[in-house]
C-alpha cells in the first residue's frame, strides 16, 4: 500500500459532503502513480470507483491527460528523410490498390 497515494483516495472518497475535486496537478500526479504501479490494486480500484461516482471535472481530465501525454506517448518526428506523404484519403474502394503513399523519393 502506497502512503503517497492515500491523499488522492481520501480526497475523492469521503462522501458527498466531504469529498473534493482534485486540482490539475494532483490529477496528473495521481494518474502517473496509477499508470506506473505506485498505487496498490486496492487503492487504484477505490480511486477509480470513487471518481466514477463523483464524476470527473474538466481540470481532473486535463491532469489525467497531461500524465498520459508526458509519460506514455512516443513523439514521432515530423520529418522523415526520403519520404513524401501525399495524404491520399481512402474512399472505400476495396478493389483498387492505394499505391501512391508507397512512393519513395530517392
Amino acid at each position: 500500500m502506497s502512503l503517497e497515494f492515500q491523499p488522492f483516495v481520501r480526497a475523492v472518497a469521503r462522501g458527498a459532503k466531504l469529498r473534493r475535486d482534485l486540482t490539475r496537478a494532483e490529477a496528473q500526479t495521481a494518474m502517473q502513480m496509477l499508470l506506473t504501479g505506485q498505487a496498490s490494486p486496492a487503492q487504484a480500484g477505490a480511486f477509480l470507483l470513487c471518481q466514477r461516482v463523483k464524476g470527473e471535472t474538466e481540470l481532473e481530465i486535463q491532469g489525467f491527460t497531461d500524465a498520459v501525454r508526458a509519460n506514455f506517448l512516443q513523439k514521432v518526428p515530423h520529418h522523415q528523410p526520403n519520404l513524401l506523404d501525399f495524404g491520399v484519403p481512402y474512399n472505400g474502394k476495396t478493389k483498387t490498390a492505394q499505391l501512391l503513399p508507397a512512393i519513395q523519393i530517392a
